[in-house]
């Protein structure tokens, strides 16, 4: 079971960890990530999506498979890892190195894409392995996108940037629990802000429609 808390809280991270039910947690965060030129402007047609690996989700906890290549060493901050989805639309490969540029949202504005901002980070980074997701091996081939996994290591160092959080959760009694656990979430995001709307996913639910279609 995986649910999206908003925007990235420590404490409502540790709150939904210990939530009746919850044998494991782990999360994922979203800077704003992109491929820089040499001059550090951001190549707006490689379009893809940061998932920044907090605690070891998709090392540990809903492991990224690497087809091609390896996981990246969660305690380098110039490792990375991307789905297939982005190898095949942008020709990433193993062994290629990529400028990476990490922004702030608040310097974000409507002339940001004829203007960027300078990025908030900066770092070289090797791609060491081609995959997928768990959740791409469970949804149709039309609906993927290109996605870019990045280390607890880095993810530490921006912090301050990211976007939007979502945790993954291991329940006691899998999907016997969702229901309980479901109940709390729901509280906990009306409690923090009522107008939040609630999302979350159940892997069982996913195989189930997938196994059908």
């Amino acid at each position: 079971m995986a649910v999206d808390t908003g925007q990235y809280d420590p404490k409502t991270l540790r709150t939904i960890a210990s939530f009746p039910h919850v044998m494991e947690s782990q999360a994922y965060v979203a800077p704003l990530v992109s491929h820089l030129t040499p001059d550090d402007k951001p190549i707006f047609r490689e379009d893809f999506e940061a998932l920044a690996s907090l605690d070891g989700r998709f090392f540990d906890q809903d492991r990224f498979t690497p087809t091609k290549g390896r996981l990246p060493d969660p305690k380098r901050v110039d490792e990375v890892a991307v789905n297939q989805a982005a190898a095949d639309a942008y020709g990433y490969r193993v062994g290629q190195k990529l400028v990476i540029g990490t922004f702030d949202p608040a310097d974000i504005n409507a002339a940001a894409y004829t203007n960027p901002p300078a990025p908030a980070k900066k770092m070289t980074a090797t791609i060491v392995g081609v995959g997928l997701f768990p959740n791409e091996v469970l949804q149709d081939d039309t609906d993927r996108s290109p996605l870019m996994l990045l280390t607890p290591a880095y993810t530490h160092q921006v912090l301050p940037y990211v976007q939007y959080e979502w945790q993954g959760l291991k329940l006691d009694h899998g999907d016997a629990d969702v229901a309980a656990v479901k109940k709390h979430y729901v509280n906990l995001v009306q409690a923090v802000d009522p107008s939040f709307p609630q999302f979350y996913r159940v892997t069982s639910f996913t195989t189930y429609h997938v196994e059908q279609a």
